[in-house]
Formats: structure tokens, sequence, C-alpha cells
């Protein structure tokens, strides 16, 4: 089965990367993975952005699909 390629439009991301105390993160994450350190503080982010326009190629944009998408994430070793 052949995928066809996917066209769509980035409009706007914001990334916002942030410390966080160690025991806050050890919550949140699952056995085996530990908070990846610096300074004594874990890192996380939050990045937010919004896709127009996506469809296969060659398809006119008014077919198009507009997502919304919220992305967390934290800095682990395994």
């Amino acid at each position: 089965m052949k995928i066809s390629a996917l066209t769509g439009v980035m409009d706007w991301r914001i990334l916002i990367n942030f410390k966080a105390e160690l025991s806050m993160l050890r919550d949140y994450l699952p056995a085996p993975f530990v908070p990846r350190t610096h300074l004594g503080f874990g890192m996380a982010g939050i990045c937010l952005l919004n896709q127009k326009n996506q469809r296969i190629k060659g398809l006119p944009s008014l077919v198009g699909l507009n997502s919304y998408q919220t992305l967390y994430w934290i800095a682990v070793t395994w």
C-alpha cells in the first residue's frame, strides 16, 4: 500500500521551556524513566501549534483540515 505525501502549513507555534522541581516531575513519570537534571532542576516544556490546510498533496486547500495541538515534554534518562 502506497501512502501519499501530505502537505499543509504550520500557521504558528509557541514553545515554552521551563525548569521544574524534581519531586513534581517524578510523580508524572513511569518506571524506568528518571527526570534528567540541570543545576538541580528538571527540564520540561509545552508546545502549542496550529496547522492549516493539512491534506494529501495535489488536493486543493479547500479540502484541507485545520488542527490545534498541545504537546508536553519532560527530559528523562532511561
